[in-house]
């Protein structure tokens, strides 16, 4: 995406930027902290549902029909959930996309360390096919942690012999626990440090190797994978993980649509369109994805 950065999303950056060195060392009980204070403005018609069955939430706006379904998986580090800031998004999509999301609230460490997320994202699918929504509907898609997960969660479908979603929406995807990719060696994220990644992501191995390949799927072996579309900032840690992600799925003969976006960051796409601009360029790009299915 060769558009130089508008006015507000620069601003936002520049913001962001002063809150690195406080993301570095941040606690897990300061993360929790931080995200019940930030939240954005759902648009007109959205409705937020529990689930009693599962610990998820139906979210649908207006028009949104049932048949299609974006099961959601969250960011966070695993060690955190971040409903106020991701409804918002999930909503937008869901109407770009014409679907309802099933965003689900899988347990999080290091009270549950792995693999309680990745058997919630997969009991979350299994509960979908019990509601007699098919397979050819369902969509995975999630953000950083979440982006990993949907991964880990397809390969674990895979493992059990299971039929697969129609598709899959990653936005800025870990993919690699031990952060060993290029662009999260440099540490150039001008709002996140490799520091904080990595030590997240051993409070989720919990002592499991961090390349095993339900923790990075990068080091799985990847065969029948559905469509996927892939979006990255390029001034992120992360970049590298979804570059690497991309040619594997390629090489295994997968569909793939990478967008890297230039001089944008971690997950922009959480942000409303009134504060960065270019986060709905992406919504838009996910819903052209999701209707062309």
């Amino acid at each position: 995406m060769e558009k130089s950065l508008s006015f507000r999303a620069r601003l936002v950056l520049r913001l962001l930027g002063l809150m690195r060195d406080r993301f570095a060392n941040i606690s897990v009980k300061q993360s929790r902290a931080m995200t019940q204070h930030l939240g954005f403005p759902l648009p007109k018609g959205t409705t937020v549902t529990p689930v009693a069955e599962i610990s998820a939430q139906w979210i649908g706006v207006d028009s949104s029909p049932p048949s299609k379904v974006l099961l959601y998986l969250h960011g966070g580090c695993y060690v955190q959930n971040t409903p106020k800031t991701h409804q918002a998004m999930v909503a937008r999509i869901a109407i770009s996309a014409g679907a309802c999301v099933l965003y689900v609230d899988y347990r999080l460490a290091p009270e549950h360390p792995f693999p309680a997320a990745l058997d919630d994202a997969v009991a979350a699918y299994k509960w979908l096919l019990d509601q007699n929504i098919p397979h050819h509907n369902i969509i995975f898609a999630g953000d950083s942690a979440g982006g990993g997960l949907a991964v880990a969660a397809m390969l674990r479908l895979q493992e059990e012999k299971l039929v697969l979603p129609a598709a899959a929406v990653l936005l800025s995807p870990w993919c690699d626990l031990s952060m060993n990719g290029r662009s999260a060696i440099e540490d150039r994220d001008p709002i996140y440090s490799r520091q904080a990644f990595l030590r997240f992501a051993k409070l989720y191995a919990s002592g499991v190797p961090l390349d095993h390949p339900f923790l990075s799927p990068l080091n799985a072996t990847f065969k029948n994978m559905p469509p996927i579309l892939i979006q990255v900032g390029e001034r992120e840690l992360l970049q590298d993980d979804a570059m690497r992600l991309a040619e594997c799925l390629r090489e295994a003969g997968g569909t793939v649509q990478l967008s890297i976006y230039l001089g944008l960051w971690h997950v922009w796409q959480v942000y409303p369109a009134f504060m960065v601009p270019e986060s709905q360029m992406a919504i838009e790009e996910i819903g052209n994805f999701l209707r062309a299915l």
